[in-house]
């Protein structure tokens, strides 16, 4: 039995990233976040994957996206219910990877 490595996107890794750092106050409810530009270069990403983090974000109306005006931060509370769904995902994740390890020590006794 093969163990399986659960890997984020990149998109949604950067997602989680700036939601914990709204999370932690480091970009308070109303203030505005770098533009997608600066962001790119922050994370050593494309622009593209920027937009599609952005997108995730404001799709849980965490940020909401003006053209012209940037990423405006709208929810702390959501921004943590965001990442503590991720963490529960990892969490499940590990479980299931602890499971397969063991089934394969299992498979190699036997």
């Amino acid at each position: 039995m093969k163990t399986e490595k659960v890997t984020k996107p990149v998109y949604q890794q950067i997602a989680i990233d700036i939601a914990s750092r709204i999370a932690n106050g480091e970009f308070p409810e109303g203030t505005r976040i770098s533009g997608r530009s600066t962001l790119a270069g922050q994370y050593n990403v494309s622009p593209e994957t920027i937009r599609r983090s952005v997108s995730l974000l404001e799709d849980m109306k965490i940020v909401s996206v003006t053209h012209g005006s940037g990423i405006l931060v709208e929810s702390m509370e959501r921004s943590m219910g965001f990442i503590n769904q991720f963490k529960e995902v990892d969490s499940i994740s590990g479980i299931k990877t602890a499971i397969n390890d063991i089934l394969q020590q299992r498979e190699e006794l036997d």
